[in-house]
């Protein structure tokens, strides 16, 4: 094949590579996608503005709309409901993040002491001019701090959810 030949098809790839419209074949790719036959369908609650802290029998209550609070409606404040269709359960899991961010905060510090016991080891690999041992400790450094702030990002994460 000649050069001619050559640079003739890979401009013809280049103008198809610039015809390539992301959205487009995004959207066809999604319409080839089966749609799921099991749809479930999702309560809806309806909703209720909050309460105020006076309650009707306040002499003031008559000021403020009334919404047609029906008393069967749960009225939700600033707090966690647990309905008993709920699949999750919040002690067990409140507490295993609690286990696992204590579980974390060990593995940092045992991490951080690993780094700090691997510079000494590398400084004293130095001051002796062992000049290649000094380079494969920094590698092992290197890994190390990674670790210690991946472990510290889960943390944070652990935390958050807390």
């Amino acid at each position: 094949m000649s050069a001619a030949e050559q640079a003739k098809r890979y401009d013809g790839l280049a103008v198809q590579c610039k015809n390539v419209s992301p959205a487009l074949d995004l959207g066809y790719f999604v319409r080839t996608l089966p749609v799921p036959q099991n749809n479930q369908r999702i309560p809806r609650k309806a909703f209720a503005p909050p309460q105020s802290a006076n309650a009707p029998t306040d002499a003031g209550a008559d000021d403020y709309p009334d919404y047609g609070g029906d008393p069967m409606l749960p009225v939700f404040k600033d707090e966690l409901v647990v309905d008993r269709g709920a699949t999750i359960q919040v002690r067990p899991s409140l507490e295993a993040l609690r286990r696992e961010s204590q579980e974390l905060e060990i593995q940092i510090k045992q991490l951080q002491d690993s780094v700090d016991a691997l510079v000494r080891t590398q400084i004293r690999g130095i001051e002796g001019q062992l000049y290649s041992k000094a380079n494969e400790i920094q590698e092992d450094i290197s890994m190390k701090k990674f670790d210690v702030r991946a472990k510290q990002i889960h943390l944070a994460a652990v935390r958050a959810q807390l």
